[in-house]
């Protein structure tokens, strides 16, 4: 018997992929650890934590303003992708509500 994915997680680690070769330059400015950015679980759980899963801690605290300046954007385009909000606190919630009105779904 083989592994099969379901259609809809492989269309989600696809439109992930392209998002982050399209976002690349986004991704090298916040000098993240590339586990975070190599799989969408991932991503979503530094979003809401500002940590890595295994415990790696990232303080977005202290990002400069290049890094912080990133992180908006890369989170600006990342919903207006249509991926969901897994629940976002590594920005505040003034930054978030400034997001918002510019962010379309494409779902």
């Amino acid at each position: 018997m083989t592994f099969r994915r379901e259609r809809r997680t492989t269309e989600l680690h696809r439109r992930w992929r392209a998002f982050r070769q399209e976002h690349r330059e986004l991704f090298e400015a916040l000098l993240l650890p590339h586990s975070i950015a190599d799989h969408i679980q991932q991503f979503d759980y530094f979003l809401m934590h500002g940590c890595h899963p295994d415990a790696a801690y990232i303080d977005e605290s202290d990002f400069n303003g290049t890094q912080r300046d990133a992180l908006r954007n890369l989170v600006r385009e990342y919903l207006s992708a249509g991926f969901d909000d897994p629940g976002i606190a590594v920005l505040s919630a003034q930054e978030i509500d400034a997001l918002r009105p510019g962010v379309q779904r494409t779902r």
